[in-house]
């Protein structure tokens, strides 16, 4: 499929490895910021997650950073055909290197993912899936490096990394997990892990559960009321 239309922008995905897909409908839909000054969207692919949050919040300004050159070539064409007044900046650099000239108060990043899977034979999709391009190291790193005190910084992830993400948040000089959301495909099978990063070690995590399929392979209810403004039509 190279376009996927949502109730009030398109996306073109036409060069990108990576298709829109759930990961990006569930993070989109539950991420939420108290600041609409300025997004950084790591990774941003095709550009899903930061048109997503252009809707919902009228962000000012968002920084998407990209390093694959196909995804990068949907992103354009796709910040250039945004209907919201959003000003976004599409960076060809990876999250490493990047050096923000002020801290944010809102990140948002579905990063790569497969740590000990087989490397994908088509380069593109290799480099949006798996960690070799960004570590989980790397990527708590920016963020610690990015991230204002009162800002927030969602991310979603396989359930399989649950242990390690949160040791390795654990152990930094700042960053705790205000909100973590166990994605369950089906009642009690999960498969990711959505979480809110805050500088704030004393905060209480919330945690919760969420189905997005019956056993019947329907939607859920609480899925299509959480989705229901992306949609253009009833899942």
């Amino acid at each position: 499929m190279s376009r996927f239309d949502f109730k009030y922008f398109s996306i073109l995905q036409q060069h990108a490895a990576l298709k829109v897909g759930t990961d990006a409908m569930l993070l989109g839909s539950f991420a939420h910021f108290e600041s609409n000054e300025h997004l950084i969207d790591v990774g941003t692919g095709t550009g899903v997650l930061a048109l997503m949050m252009a809707q919902r919040f009228q962000f000012e300004k968002i920084t998407a950073l990209e390093i694959d050159e196909n995804a990068l070539k949907d992103a354009t064409i796709n910040f250039q055909q945004s209907p919201f007044d959003s000003n976004f900046q599409l960076l060809d650099l990876d999250f490493q290197h990047f050096q923000p000239t002020e801290i944010v108060d809102a990140i948002i990043s579905n990063p790569p993912y497969f740590i000990n899977s087989q490397q994908n034979e088509n380069t593109s999709k290799a480099k949006a899936r798996h960690t070799e391009s960004l570590s989980y190291v790397e990527l708590i790193k920016g963020i610690e490096r990015c991230l204002s005190p009162k800002g927030k910084a969602w991310i979603i992830l396989p359930i399989e990394s649950l242990k390690e993400f949160s040791i390795l948040i654990q152990s930094t000089n700042s960053l705790a997990i205000a909100q973590q959301i166990i994605i369950e495909g089906k009642p009690g099978k999960a498969v990711r892990f959505i979480v809110a990063l805050v500088k704030n070690k004393s905060v209480e995590k919330d945690v919760q559960i969420f189905v997005i399929r019956n056993e019947d392979n329907s939607y859920t209810e609480a899925y299509k009321e959480l989705t229901k403004e992306f949609h253009n039509k009833e899942v």
